[in-house]
């Protein structure tokens, strides 16, 4: 199951989904506010959206699950791990889990990120895009992630971005013991070092250059990656 981050949607996955191998079964979904569902009422929260893609997984006739969440959609897929536990074999982080808001921000920290969001709403969204971009990231996914973010709907992005940093990371991490977590944050990307202070929560694999938006770039290379978790599930042939 694949989980879009903030301002994205299900079908920027049809690449990578197309790659996949053949005897893969693979879902996407639109968060609620974003996509298909745009038009849904709130909260845009972690909690909520994780709560609908459990919905969402319950429909879906398989034994255990594989997430993979870009962004935003990697808190989303941990939160629905550490809720359906006995399901969710593995979550797949594109580029998440080791952003600048992880740690959880402080109490103060949180005012001040609600006050630039309400009052300065345009200007933070140019600088969570200007700091997204590297040398490698090429013009039309820049132009795409623009796109995506700047036409959000501001309740959306606002909920969205707040609940992300009151997110408590590190302690919903730590109860999903039944499911192996791996980050693969774009290697030229810089991540404060957090890759060791979250050793023994996760795996940490560097992929890719082009900025966090690397995997629209690279859907062979997303392929190959849920692939080989796939190959790893029991039952599975080889």
């Amino acid at each position: 199951m694949f989980v879009h981050g903030l301002g994205g949607n299900a079908r920027q996955w049809t690449p990578i989904r197309s790659a996949m191998a053949s005897t893969v079964s693979s879902h996407a979904v639109d968060l609620a506010g974003h996509g298909q569902r745009r038009a849904d009422h709130g909260p845009y929260t972690i909690a909520r959206f994780a709560e609908d893609l459990v919905d969402e997984l319950r429909r879906i006739p398989a034994a255990e699950y594989i997430l993979v969440g870009h962004s935003l959609g990697g808190a989303v897929c941990v939160e629905a791990a550490r809720a359906f536990p006995d399901r969710v074999r593995q979550v797949l982080a594109v580029d998440s889990l080791l952003n600048p808001l992880y740690p959880r921000f402080g109490k103060g920290m949180i005012r001040a990120y609600r006050h630039a969001l309400t009052y300065a709403f345009k200007p933070v969204m140019h600088a969570v895009l200007r700091g997204s971009h590297t040398a490698a990231t090429a013009q039309w996914v820049k132009d795409e992630a623009a796109d995506e973010l700047l036409n959000l709907r501001r309740e959306v992005a606002l909920d969205a971005l707040l609940s992300l940093a009151e997110w408590d990371r590190d302690a919903v991490v730590s109860r999903c013991t039944a499911t192996t977590i791996v980050a693969y944050p774009a290697a030229d990307l810089r991540f404060g070092g957090q890759s060791a202070a979250v050793a023994d929560m996760m795996k940490v694999r560097p992929v890719g250059a082009g900025g966090h938006y690397y995997f629209k770039m690279m859907p062979e290379l997303i392929a190959s990656l849920v692939d080989a978790a796939v190959s790893e599930m029991p039952g599975t042939p080889r």
